[in-house]
């Protein structure tokens, strides 16, 4: 278990909510009930939570839109949606915004306390605008166990990375910022996240600016590749630093 985790839950199904805050507190948690958007919002401006759990159907504000609310007041925001109807729009919304995944009620509660292991060391952040990179990558990653981030740009990318992040999959060429501006610029701050750099170029340039990192970069991959010789080297620099 990854210790205790302040977690927030937002659901008007009082019943369901309070049972799930229960069963998570004998897992040694802390959770905070709310029952509707706007105090969810007010939640998350006072405190920092580690993850939480919206549901998507709410009178008024819907979770959904709490969530992207949310995301603007703390962009590292990590959320979970669950929902028992079927509103795949919404669902595509909050998972485009940075949602961490979906559950669908009824769920089972270990399901969501697998998720919840972990929750602090295995997030990875997959900075590409290239959907069809994004399509293979993200599944192969969630399969091996990983939460997973996608930033489309670098302004996205610099938003959401920080030291909790447990990877970053950075492409050269984002747009807004390029890759390089994203990898110099989380120096700058102190954000010390083992990374890969990627890249579609074949160009002597992209090789250039890995040599300009090569001292802490974790790896470097040019398209295609094979994909799981990048969870590979994430396995092995997490073993390095455990």
């Amino acid at each position: 278990m990854s210790g205790e985790l302040k977690i927030l839950i937002l659901d008007d199904d009082i019943d369901l909510a309070q049972s799930l805050a229960e069963i998570l507190e004998t897992e040694g948690h802390k959770i905070t009930l709310v029952h509707d958007g706007i105090t969810a919002i007010e939640a998350f401006k006072a405190n920092d939570y580690d993850v939480a759990f919206f549901d998507v159907r709410m009178p008024g504000m819907n979770g959904v839109e709490s969530f992207i609310e949310i995301k603007k007041i703390k962009p590292d925001a990590r959320v979970f949606m669950m929902t028992g109807y079927s509103v795949d729009q919404l669902l595509e919304q909050a998972l485009e915004n940075g949602a961490l995944g979906v559950l669908r009620k009824p769920f089972d509660i270990n399901q969501l306390i697998e998720k919840l292991d972990g929750i602090k060391e295995g997030l990875v952040v997959v900075a590409d605008n290239d959907p069809n990179f994004i399509d293979v990558i993200v599944p192969a990653l969630e399969d091996d166990g990983y939460n997973v981030l996608v930033a489309r740009t670098g302004i996205e990318a610099l938003k959401v990375v920080n030291n909790n992040v447990s990877f970053l999959i950075l492409d050269l060429d984002l747009p807004i910022l390029s890759g390089v501006e994203v990898y110099l610029e989380m120096k700058k701050r102190g954000i010390q996240v083992p990374t890969i750099l990627v890249t579609a170029r074949r160009d002597g340039q992209s090789q250039d600016i890995v040599d300009l990192c090569r001292r802490e970069v974790s790896g470097f991959f040019r398209k295609p590749f094979d994909i799981k010789e990048v969870i590979k080297i994430i396995h092995e620099t997490q073993e390095h630093v455990t």
